[in-house]
């Protein structure tokens, strides 16, 4: 979860949408409060874009702050041109190398989370002594398009600006690159023609070209085919508002096929001679709109050019000239976000998602933050997937497993499709949990492939667990054939929480806590690895901790298994339920610890909302049906405003009104009221099914405190009334309740 960015307006041009630099902290863009599900599943993604005076509010984005992409620059040459895979697990670039010969270089890395490898020359057939550059991989990965200036080319004289567009194939990602082939007619011409970019579709491919013969006249140009096994039609240049005046050249089409990043310096409020601009279309069909300049965060004063989008467009790599020419080149990336906070208190939740609904299939820009760049002019499913999707994207989050499939022998990733296989009986639970769960009972599990190993750095492993047994096991990564694996959170033979990650030395036995989770209630239980000492945690309380620092022994590459050991051994079987499993890049989940800024009143209930059908801040639930009286929100009986809640008509029947909640240690308080029978109907508090408190009689106001022990606490109160006769009111009213939480850390409470 972030930290509150500062919501600082860019410059507002036309048909704006603003420009947020992500490095302010006044609170606007808000704490994502974890209590929700993701209802429906996307990869599109809402992102920046830039302006001009506006003439109507547009969605608010989060840029982060520029930087160079890490491991993969030259300090002696220049780097330019990237394209990064569609899984993000590969970089294309371009290098200049001695001679001054451009070639392909690619990085590579094993997850998104890792840091690029070296980068490495692609070599032959690929690159050659002529120039190759502008590199384009297909979505699958097995199609690699660019320009080069080879011989073969259309009109080919022999001299470096004879390019042409080529395309080399593999058969599988581990393979080697064949013989490139010449796209040939229609596609070229005896013009030059630059900078590819392949739709994820495959079906269209955009280009530069200078038909005209003229650099200065360079433009966009677009070809199509009906299968991708079917030819290239006849390229088509797009007319304006895209192609101006000056040229337009490295060309990014976004995985969508809805937004068209492109370099050019033409146009009035550019920021350097060369800029990042984008355009967008409602759908494949319609025409592209007006492009807008990203703004001061990505183009400044120097030159900014060869822009990349990765698939769920939250990260666009860019080049930035820093000097004259190509070698003084680098390639750099940047973190695009939309705000999710619609309502500015300093929160994302229920009330956020609540509006973005009321708004839904209307055209309020306010809330149109999808697709990429900036919405398609309407509110509509898409905007509900970015909302989620962007919700539940916490810093570092390698995994996520909410088990509430219900059906099925597949338990979804929705962060990084690592998606997990079931073996036995396993049942899903839609009735329990954090909206569902699932349970094992001692000889099924979940295999789920590789995610990380701790021997590439710290990692942070959590889930939400009901039951088990000593010596059963929660997560646990696979032995390979040359090496064992380690049950990363488990049960001692004591059942007490444990880690089997061990090391050398004083790393070298399993980190043991004191404390039991299987006592029948849920638990939240953690492992944590820094990269230099082991913790434990129940309840996002801190159990265990390494005394020293040391180092862990080497750990394979495999995947995981959750509910069993790490060779299925007998008795490592978890028996019980499992829910809400996330794994994180500790490094980069560091920001998750830093202090949060939230309202004063973020613990205070004082039923202001005026109905229950429009309380978003705590999970209520209250009774209603025609035998069990309900709660409601009364607006003339409020303690310190207008509103209260107050017990429904009872009758001869209990009138209640709860919820669970994950509490520190401290007391609740709230004020309470009742008119009734004195000694026959009550005006009952529990806490975890005991009885706190009980009134009766004619009490005004009165304010009521209670311990509470840190831990999922059940709050409910019950309006209890006898079949005998009724007095005053006969009901019983509460308000201004003060919880005893942590802020952005009370929703995601297991039901039981």
């Amino acid at each position: 979860m972030w930290n509150p960015i500062g919501q600082i307006k860019g410059k507002d041009l036309e048909s704006c949408v603003s420009i947020i630099p992500g490095n302010r902290k006044t609170g606007l863009v808000g704490r994502l409060k974890p209590g929700f599900k993701r209802f429906m599943l996307g990869v599109a993604t809402a992102f920046l874009i830039g302006c001009a005076t506006a003439k109507a509010a547009k969605a608010d984005f989060v840029i982060g702050t520029p930087m160079k992409v890490p491991n993969v620059n030259s300090s002696v040459v220049g780097d330019c041109d990237s394209c990064v895979s569609s899984d993000g697990l590969e970089l294309y670039f371009r290098r200049d190398t001695p001679g001054w010969n451009w070639n392909i270089w690619v990085a590579k890395r094993p997850t998104i989370f890792h840091t690029w490898e070296e980068p490495k020359d692609l070599g032959p057939p690929v690159n050659v002594r002529y120039h190759t550059e502008g590199p384009s991989i297909s979505a699958d990965g097995l199609e690699l398009y660019f320009s080069s200036s080879r011989p073969g080319a259309i009109g080919w004289t022999g001299v470096d600006t004879d390019y042409d567009i080529w395309m080399a194939r593999r058969e599988t990602k581990q393979s080697l690159w064949q013989e490139p082939v010449n796209l040939g007619a229609p596609v070229n011409t005896a013009s030059w023609e630059l900078f590819p970019s392949i739709s994820s579709d495959g079906l269209e491919l955009y280009f530069s070209s200078n038909g005209s013969g003229s650099y200065v006249n360079e433009g966009i140009w677009v070809a199509k085919r009906e299968t991708k096994d079917s030819p290239w039609g006849h390229a088509k240049i797009r007319g304006l508002p895209i192609n101006p005046i000056f040229h337009s050249s490295h060309l990014s089409i976004s995985s969508d096929g809805l937004g068209l990043y492109f370099t050019s310096g033409s146009w009035l409020g550019s920021y350097g001679k060369l800029d990042i601009w984008v355009t967008h279309r409602a759908s494949k069909d319609s025409p592209w709109r007006e492009p807008v300049n990203l703004g001061p965060i990505i183009n400044t004063s120097l030159d900014e050019s060869g822009s990349s989008i990765s698939a769920k467009g939250d990260v666009l790599f860019f080049d930035r000239f820093e000097g004259p020419g190509y070698r003084y080149s680098d390639i750099w990336q940047v973190s695009i976000n939309p705000v999710l906070d619609f309502n500015n208190d300093e929160i994302v939740d229920a009330e956020d998602l609540f509006e973005l609904e009321q708004n839904m299939f209307q055209s309020n820009p306010k809330f149109d933050i999808a697709p990429p760049p900036f919405g398609d002019g309407k509110v509509d499913a898409n905007d509900l997937d970015a909302f989620f999707y962007n919700m539940f994207k916490e810093p570092g989050l390698m995994a996520y497993w909410d088990f509430n499939e219900a059906e099925g022998d597949i338990a979804h990733d929705f962060i990084n499709s690592h998606n997990g296989v079931l073996h036995g009986n396993p049942i899903w639970r839609p009735d329990v949990g954090l909206n569902g769960a699932l349970e094992l009972d001692g000889d099924d599990y979940i295999s789920v492939p590789y995610i990380w190993s701790p021997s590439n750095g710290g990692f942070i492993a959590s889930a939400w667990v009901k039951g088990g047994g000593p010596g059963q096991s929660i997560i646990a990564q696979k032995s390979s054939d040359l090496m064992q694996g380690a049950t990363w959170l488990g049960l001692s033979q004591e059942g007490k929480l444990m880690t089997g990650l061990a090391g050398k030395g004083r790393l070298s036995g399993p980190l043991l806590s004191d404390y039991l989770i299987s006592d029948g209630n849920w638990h939240k239980v953690g492992v944590e690895w820094d990269g230099n000492q082991r913790y434990l945690y129940v309840d996002d309380v801190e159990v265990a901790k390494d005394i020293r620092e040391a180092n862990l022994f080497e750990s394979p590459s495999t995947g995981l298994h959750f509910g069993a050991g790490k060779s299925l051994e007998q008795g490592s079987f978890w028996t019980g339920l499992i829910d809400d499993l996330k794994i994180y890049n500790s490094e980069l989940a560091k920001e998750q610890r830093a202090p949060i800024d939230c309202p004063k009143d973020f613990a205070v209930e004082d039923f202001e909302s005026f109905s229950f059908n429009n309380v978003k801040k705590f999970p209520w639930v209250w009774l209603f049906d025609l035998e069990q009286p309900a709660w409601y929100i009364t607006d003339y009986e409020g303690y310190s405003g207008e509103c209260s809640a107050a017990s429904g008509r009872a009758h001869d029947k209990d009138s209640s009104i709860h919820l669970r909640l994950n509490c520190i240690q401290g007391d609740i308080t709230f004020y309470r009221k009742v008119s009734s029978q004195a000694g026959h109907d009550y005006l009952i508090f529990y806490i975890d099914g005991i009885e706190k408190g009980r009134w009766s009689g004619e009490q005004d106001w009165t304010r009521e405190s209670f311990p509470v022990e840190a831990g999922a606490r059940t709050f409910k109160w019950v309006y209890s009334k006898d079949s005998s006769v009724s007095e005053g009111y006969d009901k019983g009213w509460i308000d201004d309740i003060t919880f005893p939480i942590e802020c952005g850390n009370w929703w995601r409470i297991p039901s039981q």
